[in-house]
């Protein structure tokens, strides 16, 4: 955080539209990744495996396959997340209504 503060140039990456992209979706983002990595990760990793492959090979197909799948999943879910966080804000507003008007 001190370094995008300081540092002019890792500042102005910070406003770069792909940034802010990744910012909109980081949190679906961060909760999907793993299945994405696990599931479709995992089964290409054997498939790539079984076909005679090596490591290095099976490492770089896995990250071009997975790396858009799990954006394109965290853009997928980034409209459950938003309305979530809608509908956390009305309830907290239904359930503390009550409370607040007794203390005024």
């Amino acid at each position: 955080m001190i370094a995008v503060v300081v540092n002019l140039a890792w500042s102005r990456a910070m406003e770069l539209p792909i940034s802010r992209f990744l910012g909109q979706i980081s949190f679906p983002l961060y909760l999907t990744h793993i299945p994405v990595i696990c599931t479709l990760g995992a089964g290409t990793a054997l498939m790539l495996h079984d076909k005679g492959l090596s490591f290095p090979w099976i490492t770089l197909i896995e990250l071009a396959i997975c790396v858009p799948v799990a954006v394109a999943v965290g853009v997928i879910f980034s409209p459950i997340e938003t309305a979530s966080i809608t509908f956390g804000q009305w309830l907290a507003r239904v359930l503390l209504k009550p409370v607040c008007r007794s203390h005024v």
